[in-house]
C-alpha cells in the first residue's frame, strides 16, 4: 500500500454514527496495510493541499455518510465533494458506507420518477468512483437505476467487534436511548412513531432495563463520545438484547454480539436490516416492502471488508 491516503468524513462528528461509519472504515482500510493516513472533513477541503505531500493523496475514501437523500446533487455537500474528488484526479476513489435516506412516503415509483430526473448528475457524481460500496438495498437500486455499478455490503461500523471485541452478555434488554426531537427528521416522525417509541421506552425501564443514552441534547459533549466509550457504555449494561431507534447504536451493538430492535423511522434502518437486525415500529412494515421491491435484483451482501479489501489491491 502506498504511503499517502485520505479518509474522508463528510462532515464532522455531531452524529456518533458517522464516527463509526468512519472508524470501521479505517479498520478496514488499515487492515489493507496504509502506512500514513490523513483526515478531512467537507468544511475543511481548502486545506487539504497544505496537509498532504507534494505529490497529493494516491487514495480518496469516503467514509460512511446518508449520501443519498432527495435533492442531494443539487446539495452544498455534493458541490464541495465533486470539487474535492476533481482536485484528485490521479488518485484512487473509494466511497464506502454509502446509504440512503428516505422517509416511508418514498415508495418506489416515487423515488424512480426522482432517480430519472437526476440520472446525468448522479452518473457523473458517483463515475468519478473506482469502486462503490453501499449499505442498503435501495441506495444500491438508486445507484443501479443511474447506471452506476455498486457494491452491497454491511455497513463499516460493525466492525467495532472486531477490534473491540464480541462482548459475552449476561442477559435482559437495554434501551440505547435519545430524546427523539434531536433527530434531525423528527418533524417529519408521525405520531404514532413517538408514541410507540415512548411506550417501549417506559415499559422497558419499568421492567429494570438499563440505559445507555445513546444522544443527548448536548451535541458538544456528544461530539466528543468515543467509539471506545459508547462501546463499553453497551458492555457495562451486561445485556444481551437491544432497543433503539438509532440506526448505529443498533449496528454498534449488533456488531459488538447483542441481538436486538430497531425503530423503523427512515431508510437508514434498511442498513440495519442487511445485518440482521429486526425492524419495528408502526413504518417497519413499509420499509420492509421498500426493502423486498428494491432488493429483488440486488446482489448477496458481501463481506464489507472483503469488499473493500479486492478495491484497494486494484488500486494501490
Amino acid at each position: 500500500m502506498s504511503n499517502n491516503s485520505v479518509l474522508y468524513v463528510y462532515d464532522g462528528f455531531n452524529n456518533p454514527g458517522d464516527a463509526f461509519s468512519y472508524c470501521g472504515t479505517r479498520h478496514y482500510v488499515n487492515a489493507a496495510g496504509v502506512a500514513c493516513e490523513h483526515s478531512v472533513r467537507l468544511r475543511d477541503t481548502r486545506d487539504l493541499p497544505s496537509r498532504l505531500d507534494l505529490s497529493g493523496p494516491d487514495l480518496v475514501v469516503f467514509a460512511g455518510a446518508p449520501w443519498l437523500w432527495e435533492g442531494c446533487v443539487r446539495s452544498e455537500k455534493y458541490a464541495a465533494a465533486y470539487a474535492l474528488l476533481k482536485s484528485c484526479a490521479g488518485a484512487g476513489k473509494i466511497a464506502v458506507g454509502v446509504g440512503s435516506c428516505f422517509l416511508a412516503a418514498h415508495t418506489l415509483p416515487v423515488l424512480a420518477a426522482a432517480v430519472d430526473r437526476d440520472r446525468r448528475e448522479l452518473s457523473e457524481f458517483w463515475g468519478l468512483f473506482d469502486r462503490v460500496i453501499v449499505r442498503d438495498v435501495l441506495a444500491w437500486w438508486i445507484l443501479d437505476r443511474a447506471g452506476v455499478k455498486a457494491s452491497l455490503a454491511v455497513c463499516p461500523s460493525v466492525a467495532v467487534g472486531e477490534w473491540y471485541g464480541r462482548l459475552k452478555p449476561a442477559g435482559g434488554k437495554a434501551i440505547l436511548s435519545e430524546p427523539l426531537e434531536s433527530n434531525f427528521i423528527y418533524r417529519y416522525i408521525p405520531e404514532a412513531d413517538r408514541e410507540f417509541y415512548s411506550a417501549a421506552c417506559s415499559r422497558l425501564r419499568a421492567g429494570g432495563a438499563p440505559e445507555v443514552e445513546w444522544v443527548t441534547r448536548d451535541r458538544a459533549a456528544l461530539a466528543s463520545r468515543s467509539v471506545k466509550s459508547m462501546s463499553r457504555a453497551i458492555e457495562e449494561t451486561g445485556a444481551s438484547e437491544f432497543f433503539t431507534a438509532r440506526v448505529h447504536a443498533a449496528l454498534v451493538a449488533a456488531g459488538l454480539g447483542l441481538k436486538g430492535e430497531l425503530q423503523a423511522l427512515d431508510s437508514r434502518s434498511l442498513s440495519a436490516r442487511l445485518y440482521g437486525i429486526k425492524l419495528v415500529g408502526p413504518q417497519a412494515g413499509a420499509f420492509e416492502e421498500i426493502a423486498e421491491a428494491a432488493g429483488r435484483n440486488a446482489p448477496p451482501p458481501e463481506d464489507t471488508g472483503r469488499v473493500l479489501a479486492d478495491g484497494l489491491k486494484e488500486l494501490v
